[in-house]
């Protein structure tokens, strides 16, 4: 990036590769380009210092949350050409403190594993079964397939309390004819 102040040069190869969003090869700070982007220049004779800085919100059009202070750990948005960055507001905290917290992918896969159970239930001799899900509530939603075709199957289900369920057939299914699977 190239810049000019008052017709000389300030900036030239810097890691900085677009402002605002200009990839241009000669690029100019123009104050009214970006009313929300600052640049602050501290010069001690010919060394001088640039510090990029935002004011006011970063509105939701612009990726934001109407934020107008970032703190470290939060999410950047990137251009498309990885030119252009800002800070959004949100951040990852597998705690989930607050409603700008993103979930690493590991914690969602996790979250999952919990509030889900499945189970393959058939030996040719009973037509009931009793399965325990651990998931803490009697308002779960319990899903029975045939496991070769994935089918939906339709019987009798009751829930006996917070974390099990009781599945009943009219015939005793096959071994492992049925996959139950418990959210």
């Amino acid at each position: 990036m190239n810049g000019k102040i008052h017709g000389k040069q300030i900036l030239d190869n810097t890691i900085v590769k677009s402002l605002n969003g200009s990839t241009y090869s000669k690029q100019y700070l123009v104050p009214n380009s970006d009313l929300n982007v600052t640049l602050s220049i501290d010069s001690e004779s010919d060394k001088h210092s640039f510090l990029l800085g935002w004011e006011g919100n970063l509105s939701l059009e612009r990726g934001g949350l109407n934020n107008s202070n970032f703190t470290p750990s939060e999410v950047l948005i990137i251009s498309s050409t990885a030119s252009s960055v800002i800070s959004s507001g949100y951040k990852f905290n597998d705690n989930g403190d607050t409603l700008n917290d993103i979930w690493s992918a590991n914690k969602i896969i996790d979250y999952h594993k919990k509030t889900r159970s499945s189970f393959k239930v058939g030996d040719g001799q009973n037509n009931y079964f009793i399965l325990e899900h651990n998931l803490g509530s009697k308002f779960v939603i319990v899903q029975i397939f045939e496991t070769l075709s994935g089918d939906s199957v339709e019987t009798e289900v009751n829930r006996l309390d917070e974390n099990k369920v009781e599945i009943f057939f009219k015939r005793p299914p096959l071994l492992e004819e049925y996959c139950v699977v418990i959210n």
